[in-house]
């Protein structure tokens, strides 16, 4: 306690000094936490935007759906049977929301002068509105509901543009059957949908799933997206629908969009180098702010020498110097991160968009508790660690010269 309180003392005697320390360490925990918070923020939002943008927390397919080939079109694709029996099982897990069905299918859409390729998708337009029509952004008409005629089809924008459409109009859908053969039909454009991503948008079709069954002659459907409670472990539901459903195949939302462990893997790599940076730059700054004021103390390090304190001890007092100021720069750093965080949040400001995507995304900053507990620990341990390597200084000072120093 003594060492302690002559450690706080020494704080306030060099005010220049400790509040540079203090500085740095601030600015430098700081920059670290708002980092943290940011690439915290930004995997949620893109999970979220992932499994709410349609995939799901999971998918089911017939048993080789995901992975298998097969000439005959919806060789993998599950019955009504299967289908009720998976909403069976969904019923007796606590943790699914929904289940929605959906049959992909492709071809040619044409507005007579002008034929463009299409990967559409029929649905449910109840169960898929309830599941995922928040995240579908209408930029002509009207979304696809259960009123919409069952001829009528939503274009993504730019399919839209291309040919030359707007709500309203009418199209001709053509694909092949399950059987093999050219079957075709008129439908009524009653809307168009920004999905964000340019590339989406080309080919984007969506209609009703009754109309496309009819259209392909068959009663499967390809898929089954499954959304499941927030927080729920969708391997573990996986796991549920395979043992109760047989013949079924189950991939969760991280392997159906690859995309997200990619960016976790940039933010990380970008996190860790630009905390290394920034940490190197703070332990050469407390060291060297250490280093001066060991030099202009020679004369106090010689008295305290004279009285019989040992150097391991002069030395301990530099050591908790350095945790005091470095503890107060953290303190301070992550009042002022949180603080900070809000106040972008409150600002409700907007990211430019990531390349391959037209539009831009909400910019916010969690707090990520972990990381912040993690950031100070390896401050302060390297604080400490550089402060204790240069007051070796003082185990090196004869007190006849130190006391005579100045």
């Amino acid at each position: 306690m003594m060492w302690f309180r002559l450690s706080w003392r020494n704080v306030w005697a060099n005010g220049r000094r400790s509040a540079l320390v203090l500085g740095t360490v601030l600015l430098a925990g700081l920059s670290l936490m708002l980092f943290a918070g940011y690439v915290k923020a930004t995997k949620i939002g893109l999970e979220y935007s992932t499994i709410r943008g349609g995939i799901g927390h999971l998918q089911i397919s017939g048993k080789g759906g995901f992975d298998g080939y097969s000439d005959e079109p919806l060789a993998f694709g599950l019955t009504p049977d299967q289908v009720d029996a998976i909403g069976t099982a969904a019923d007796r897990q606590p943790n699914v929301r929904r289940i929605v069905p959906r049959l992909q299918f492709s071809g040619l859409v044409s507005n007579g002068a002008r034929t463009l390729s299409f990967a559409g998708t029929g649905v449910d337009p109840i169960v898929e509105n309830a599941a995922f029509g928040a995240r579908q952004r209408i930029t002509g008409g009207e979304p696809l509901r259960s009123a919409s005629p069952s001829d009528g089809v939503l274009l993504g924008a730019e399919l839209a543009r291309r040919l030359g459409v707007r709500a309203g109009g009418s199209v001709t859908v053509m694909t092949t059957t399950v059987s093999g053969a050219i079957n075709a039909m008129d439908m009524v454009v009653v809307g168009l949908v920004s999905t964000g991503v340019p590339q989406t948008e080309l080919y984007f079709l969506q209609a009703k799933l009754d109309t496309v069954k009819e259209l392909l002659a068959t009663d499967k459907v390809s898929t089954v997206a499954v959304l499941l409670d927030d927080g729920a472990d969708a391997e573990t539901a996986a796991r549920r629908f395979e043992a109760e459903v047989p013949g079924l195949e189950t991939r969760n939302w991280r392997r159906l969009s690859p995309t997200y462990d990619q960016v976790v893997g940039l933010y990380t790599t970008l996190f860790t180098i630009f905390a290394g940076f920034i940490v190197v730059v703070t332990t050469f700054s407390v060291a060297t702010t250490v280093l001066t004021s060991v030099l202009e103390r020679t004369r106090e390090i010689g008295i305290m020498r004279s009285l019989g304190i040992s150097p391991a001890s002069v030395r301990r007092a530099f050591l908790l110097e350095g945790l005091i100021l470095c503890g107060a720069g953290l303190l301070l750093a992550a009042v002022a991160a949180l603080l900070v965080g809000q106040a972008i949040n409150a600002a409700d400001l907007t990211a430019p968009p990531p390349p391959g995507r037209s539009v831009g995304y909400p910019f916010r900053i969690f707090w990520d508790g972990p990381a912040v507990l993690a950031i100070a620990l390896i401050v302060t341990i390297l604080t400490a660690a550089a402060a204790w390597f240069v007051s070796g200084r003082v185990s090196r000072l004869r007190i006849v010269n130190a006391l005579g120093a100045f």
